[in-house]
């Protein structure tokens, strides 16, 4: 191997055993991490994502080294992992974006998400991020600004004549915010209604609050209470397929000892 690629693999093996505690600290390594055993799921997943958007692989390899940076200083609840993932391909995806840019280009800042959980940050940080990427997938997925943008509000408009025309008086459109200033010139220029008023909803309140704090003990209790009660289902049905007794509760001697006649 040293020949066909002209190089020591020995001194390469111990050059990337230096640079790997820039990445991924072994000492921080933990094996009972509770993600650890979804992590190759959580991999996949974004592997397609990036795929699916035509990322980089670079950009995808970096997103789950965040993603492992982040599990590994933090006891994330699972219900949030898929969002924690998003966001670690959406910060990967600036950086890729920064770089396609070149230098000229102005740059945000990007975050250090892992000092942001470690900081209490973390959420605050995640939903600003979202709500950036929402906003420029909205903008680029309906066109804004565009024959695009407004040949759907025009479809839009034909089926609301329709619906009038039809007799219907309580009607609404449901539409992105990015169709609402050409909708609203046709609906008052073009098409007689009037503006009476207009009320702004707070889909998503990204107001800065600190996380919540997290008792790692609870979730250790819990990790091992789950453990229990899936150990538990298991002895309950080897119990009852070895007795074959369907309708009668085994007590929790008889779990230990195994089915008795």
């Amino acid at each position: 191997m040293d020949q066909v690629l002209n190089v020591d693999t020995s001194d390469l093996y111990l050059d990337m055993k230096e640079r790997q505690v820039d990445y991924v600290c072994p000492s921080a390594y933990d094996p009972t991490s509770s993600y650890l055993p979804y992590r190759r799921y959580l991999v996949d997943w974004m592997s397609d994502v990036g795929e699916q958007c035509r990322l980089h692989n670079s950009t995808v390899h970096v997103s789950v080294l965040f993603l492992d940076k982040i599990f590994r200083s933090n006891d994330v609840p699972r219900n949030q992992w898929q969002l924690i993932a998003t966001a670690c391909i959406t910060v990967a995806a600036k950086y890729e974006e920064a770089e396609e840019a070149g230098d000229s280009a102005p740059r945000e800042k990007p975050v250090d998400m892992v000092k942001a959980f470690r900081s209490g940050e973390g959420r605050h940080q995640l939903r600003l991020l979202m709500a950036s990427q929402l906003e420029a997938l909205e903008a680029a997925s309906s066109g804004a600004g565009t024959t695009l943008l407004e040949g759907r509000n025009e479809k839009c408009l034909t089926v609301l004549q329709r619906e009038i025309a039809a007799g219907h008086k309580d009607l609404g459109i449901y539409y992105g915010a990015a169709h609402l200033s050409h909708m609203e010139r046709r609906l008052t220029e073009d098409l007689g209604f009037k503006k009476v008023d207009h009320e702004w909803l707070v889909a998503w309140d990204c107001t800065k609050r600190a996380d919540p704090k997290v008792d790692r003990e609870v979730w250790k209790l819990r990790r091992k209470a789950k453990a229990e009660v899936e150990d538990l289902r298991v002895a309950v049905i080897a119990w009852v397929l070895a007795s074959g007794k369907t309708d009668v509760v085994p007590t929790f001697e008889e779990l230990r000892g195994g089915p008795t006649g």
